[in-house]
Order: structure tokens, then sequence, then C-alpha cells
């Protein structure tokens, strides 16, 4: 499937996601409208205050409590013995959505958008309360609505439909996400993304090369080794996030590139733990007293077991390279024309190995 197809696709269940919620809002101003003058606290339009951002989360609670309020009054006007009893529309579905919401914000704004069993099962409960609690409470608006105009109303078994109807909805937003990360975002992050064989780090090579042979007769030997590394690595661009097992846990972790307050870093999350590490923006790290990341033009992925480092005399000059093991994925910083390094885990804890003249 075409990725056009497949936008097409997304937009069709968004638009119809919306057309949906606009019946719902529609049902409860026509269904307050209903109500007698005396009996009704307030106008039925104001459920479109549902729409306004941030407020919208909160309105529903008002709204629908002051519906239920008004329904109850006018049936007691009319001498109806009917109970008025939406608990799901006053409480239960407003509540879940505000979970949901929080949840959701708060997996974004601590730099992660794959979120660990914990969080995402309960997600999935409140997701799941929040749409059938929905479908009740619309259901129940019909019914009255049906009462108040003297309509006959025929018992049905809400739970039965209202369960059928969740999973619809669930199916549709699950497929629109499946589609929507296998498709698009899999696609745009292989575009993004090149071999190491790239002109970034064969400029790298030469940079090295080159300053070896003004400082030292050594260059073959490191030209040599250096050519052999970086086999199995992805190269991204900033904007882009990087996900592996960074310390080796058995978890897939998070990594992403920062600017912050004239200062870049890398963020990086261990999805098991949650434990946010930040490295650069400034701040002391390996044997760098304010390691800064405002050099870095590309970074990418290592996936070998081995790269090199260059190493140094107390003065400064180029004394040569050593072999450095590598015990997990590790995250090569790069600049273009100017070398650059690597941010690996080794030992309990991540430090620079430096491939930079």
């Amino acid at each position: 499937m075409s990725e056009s197809a497949i936008n097409l696709v997304i937009v069709f269940i968004c638009l119809s996601l919306i057309a949906i919620n606009i019946l719902f809002y529609y049902s409860l101003q026509t269904t307050m409208n209903l109500v007698s003058d005396k009996n009704r606290q307030m106008p039925g339009s104001y459920v479109w205050f549902n729409l306004i951002p941030i407020f919208g989360f909160f309105w529903p609670l008002i709204f629908n409590a002051s519906l239920a309020k008004s329904i109850e009054n006018d049936l007691k006007d009319k001498g109806s013995d009917e109970k008025v009893n939406l608990y799901p529309g006053t409480i239960v579905y407003p509540i879940s959505f505000l979970f949901l919401t929080n949840l959701t914000y708060s997996s974004y704004t601590t730099f992660s958008s794959t979120l660990n069993y914990g969080t995402l099962y309960l997600s999935a409960l409140f997701l799941f309360s929040s749409l059938y609690f929905w479908l009740v409470f619309w259901r129940q608006i019909i019914r009255f609505k049906k009462i108040i105009q003297g309509r006959q109303v025929i018992s049905t078994p809400e739970s039965r439909y209202s369960i059928v109807l969740v999973a619809v909805i669930l199916a549709v937003l699950f497929l629109g996400g499946y589609l929507y990360k296998e498709y698009v975002l899999d696609a745009q992050q292989n575009m993004d993304s090149y071999d190491s064989r790239s002109t970034l780090f064969k400029s790298n090579v030469s940079d090295i090369s080159q300053q070896k042979l003004a400082d030292e007769n050594q260059t073959s030997d490191l030209s040599e080794q250096s050519s052999n590394e970086f086999k199995g690595t992805k190269l991204f661009k900033l904007m882009d996030k990087i996900k592996a097992d960074f310390n080796g846990d058995g978890f897939l972790d998070q990594a992403f590139f920062k600017k912050e307050n004239g200062t870049s870093g890398i963020i990086i999350k261990h999805s098991n733990t949650n434990e946010v590490v930040r490295i650069g923006f400034g701040r002391s790290f390996s044997s760098w007293p304010d390691f800064d990341c405002n050099w870095v033009d590309n970074w990418g992925l290592i996936q070998d077991n081995k790269t090199y480092e260059i190493t140094f005399t107390e003065d400064g000059d180029i004394l040569g390279s050593r072999d450095v093991r590598l015990q997990n994925p590790s995250i090569v910083l790069g600049a273009d024309g100017a070398g650059g390094g690597v941010i690996a885990f080794l030992n309990g804890k991540y430090v620079w190995i430096n491939q930079s003249c």
C-alpha cells in the first residue's frame, strides 16, 4: 500500500471520529433544549464549550451534570417516576478521559513515545473505560430525549451494543495507529537514515589520517583501522529519535537530541526504570568539564561490538589509537568535515570515546 493511500485512510478515520463527536454534542444540545425553561440549568449550546482546548477537558463534568439535573427536574414536573442515573456521563467517562490524557501527556513530556508496560495497560484501561461509558451515556441521553418528547421507549440491552461499538472504535484506532507507524513513520525514518560508509565518516577517517601524517608517521595504521569501523551503523537527522538497548538491561531505550538555552545535548530515557540521563548541555561528562553538543551535525546508532579511540599525549599531540570494546548499542556524534566520537554505556556508566583530532 502506498504512503498516499495510507494517509487517506488515516485522514478518513480522523474525520469520521470528528463527525461522531459532533453528532454526540448535537444530541446533548437538542436534549437540553427540550427541557422546559424553568428546569433547564444552562442553554444547550453551551455543550460546544467542549471544543475549547484544555477547558474542554473539564467542561463535560459541568455540562453533563447540569444536563442530568435538568432532565431529572423536568421529569418530576411531568409526574414521571423515571429514575435519572447518568453517572456514566457525569463522572465516569470524563474522569477516565482526564486520566488517559494525563498519562499520554506525561509520557511525551518525559521524552518517551514508547510507553512501558504499566503505563500501556493503564492507558488501555482508561481508553476502554472512556469509550464504553461515553457510549452508554449517549444511549441514555437518546432514551431520555424520547421520554421528554413523549415518544414510546423500547428497553434495549445497552451494555451489549456499547461493548460492540467500543470494540469497533478501538479496532479502528489501533488500525490507524498501526498503519501510521508501519508505513509513514518507518518509511520516513528509513529515508532519513543511511549507512555508515557515508560521506561524514569517510571525511572523519580522512581528517584523522591527514592530521596524523602531519604529527607522526603513523597514518597507514590508523587509516586502516578507522576504515573498518562503523559497519553496523545508521545515521539520523538531529530531529529523529534513536531506539536501542543502550544500557543492556533488555529493554528498548530512546535517545533524543535537544537544544536548550543556547546549549545542546543528548537525553536518554531508560524504558525499564523511566530514568532520564542528560548528556551535554555544558555539563561535566566523562573527561570533559563542560561537554556541549552544539558542534554536532549528525548522529547515529552503532551496533558493532568494537570501535576505536584517538589518544593524545599530555601536550595534546596525537599519540595513536586504541581498540574499545562496546558492550551495548552506542550513539555516534559527528560534525561535517570535523570528526566526532561515540557515547557508550561501559561498566555501568556512559562515557565519551573521542574519534577526532
